[in-house]
């Protein structure tokens, strides 16, 4: 394992890492999608030295993370329908406990 790799393995176990997981795994996602090239990876490097993007980019990434987000939605329901996923059981009712005193000596 690289030097970086155990350091982020290291800073994944810190409570307040949860972003950089979240990137880590979006990242991962997009690496396996054959869209997600080169030229793009070039442009999230120059992003990442930057530090933290313009609003212009911002924006125009929420416009476009709403329509990618759209198309998955379509594509979902083009699927053939599918069981659906067992509901979980009811929550079982912890029995109620009275407690009986008394007042006699």
């Amino acid at each position: 394992m690289s030097a970086i790799a155990t350091e982020t393995v290291f800073a994944l176990r810190a409570p307040g890492s949860g972003w950089l997981a979240t990137l880590i795994c979006a990242l991962d996602e997009a690496s396996r999608d054959p869209d997600f090239d080169d030229y793009h990876r070039r442009l999230l490097v120059q992003l990442l030295r930057e530090g933290a993007p313009s609003a212009a980019v911002v924006a125009a990434a929420h416009r476009r993370m709403t329509e990618f987000e759209s198309g998955l939605a379509r594509d979902h329901q083009a699927l053939p329908d599918t069981p659906a996923l067992p509901s979980a059981p009811p929550a079982r009712q912890r029995p109620s406990l009275t407690l009986v005193g008394s007042s006699s000596r």
